[in-house]
């Protein structure tokens, strides 16, 4: 590569290690995620990479939300995304969102 690039930077062996152990453990467990949620909503997942995991505190709509509620959003294929979170300290389901 001959560009710069001034956002890059350099990762000792021992973090390129730990960061390859977090993201394998991250992705089988969003991809475990995406099939409870897939079996539960009745919706077809193969298993496959999930595409999108964002977490975010849940908004407030029409009803009080408080500020230990959550939301996690999982698309488990591109273009159908699933939220799971604690709205009310309720734990809820959505698919789609």
């Amino acid at each position: 590569m001959t560009e710069s690039n001034s956002n890059r930077y350099m990762v000792s062996q021992e973090d390129a290690q730990r960061l390859d152990r977090l993201s394998e453990e991250i992705r089988g467990r969003l991809t475990e995620m995406a099939l409870i949620m897939a079996r539960v909503s009745g919706s077809e997942y193969s298993g496959g990479a999930v595409t999108k995991f964002v977490p975010r505190k849940a908004v407030q709509t029409h009803e009080l939300v408080a500020s230990s509620d959550w939301i996690e959003i999982v698309e488990i294929v591109p273009g159908y995304n699933c939220c799971y979170g604690s709205v009310g300290g309720q734990t809820v389901l959505n698919c789609p969102c």
